[in-house]
């Protein structure tokens, strides 16, 4: 009988160590083992736990209680792209999300499109003082000298921009190309023979890169003022179908076939390779990168339906504009 009683204890002493550490494990799982995710985003946007619930953010910063641990999320947006990311979730801690969705670009007419700001306009005149010619800036007033020529440049071309401009002077056979610094108020020879015979180009607002066109070439050229070099691109569109934006890329539009590329890098994972043949079903978008020597490819919604006569991107980026004879169309890249 006793014996009988010390098993019934036992089981008792086991039964109820089991409930007890159920119900520790029950509260620490729901209630104690647990961090907070909070996410600042425009709202609203939804987050999906991978393997668990969905959450609807009406407000931000939205917080989501989890459990601990590494988890997989999926941001998503109308209109924007879905944002893949994970958080590490600590205890009683709160990890923070910082989120910028990306605007899905679309194509939508419109009634007018900005100018070139970065382009300006130089001129060479004599100047009536010390006899030389001077390069000024085209309806100052003050006719103030960028910088100075001993020797008078003949049939000159001037591609300006507001920190740089290329001089381009032939004289019979003879062609000489002048590189101007216009803050420092310098000018530099440049010996590139490709700079000879330009026919048309840009400068990039930090006056580092030249694209330009050249005679007999059917691809865009890029000069490097650094190095003061110029190499062929991949690109076989016109300049007037390319636009320089802030942070140094060449937006462009092309008829060229291309080529996915399996690699992500510093911008994003649209990278492309440019092919030497037409595309016989669209037109692309797409930003060539100097420093990375790559392409990217803009995503559309919309595709092209002709090649645009002129392309004019917004320097901050968010925004690119067709023209196509009297129509005017507008990518929107980002909004704030």
């Amino acid at each position: 009988m006793e014996v009988e009683q010390k098993r019934s204890l036992a089981l008792g002493i086991i039964i109820a160590v089991v409930i007890i550490f159920a119900v520790i494990y029950f509260f620490w799982g729901t209630l104690i083992n647990k961090g907070t995710i909070q996410i600042i985003a425009d709202p609203p946007f939804t987050v999906e736990v991978f393997g668990d619930e969905n959450f609807t953010c009406e407000n931000s910063p939205c917080e989501i209680r989890q459990k601990t641990g590494l988890k997989d999320l999926i941001l998503s947006k109308e209109g924007y792209k879905i944002i893949i990311t994970e958080a590490d979730v600590g205890l009683w801690r709160t990890t923070l999300l910082d989120i910028d969705f990306e605007l899905i670009p679309k194509i939508a007419k419109t009634d007018s499109a900005p100018e070139n700001e970065n382009e300006v306009k130089y001129n060479l005149v004599m100047d009536d003082g010390g006899g030389m010619q001077k390069l000024v800036k085209e309806n100052s007033g003050s006719g103030i000298a960028i910088v100075y020529f001993q020797k008078p440049l003949v049939d000159a071309k001037i591609f300006g921009s507001k920190n740089k401009a290329l001089i381009l002077s032939k004289a019979g056979s003879v062609a000489d190309v002048y590189e101007i610094d216009i803050r420092e108020k310098t000018r530099n020879k440049i010996s590139d023979e490709n700079l000879k015979n330009v026919t048309d180009g840009t400068w990039s607002y930090d006056g580092k890169y030249f694209v330009f066109e050249k005679e007999n070439s059917n691809h865009l050229w890029l000069f490097n003022s650094g190095s003061k070099a110029a190499k062929q691109l991949a690109v076989s569109s016109g300049v007037k179908k390319t636009s320089w934006v802030y942070n140094g890329g060449l937006v462009f539009v092309t008829d060229q076939g291309y080529k996915s590329e399996s690699e992500s890098g510093k911008y994003g994972e649209n990278y492309i390779r440019l092919m030497d043949v037409k595309s016989v079903t669209t037109f692309i978008v797409g930003v060539y990168h100097p420093d990375e020597d790559s392409y990217t490819r803009v995503e559309l919604t919309d595709k092209i339906s002709k090649m645009p006569d002129e392309l004019i991107a917004t320097g901050n980026g968010q925004n690119i504009y067709f023209k196509s004879g009297e129509e005017i169309f507008q990518i929107i890249l980002r909004k704030f």
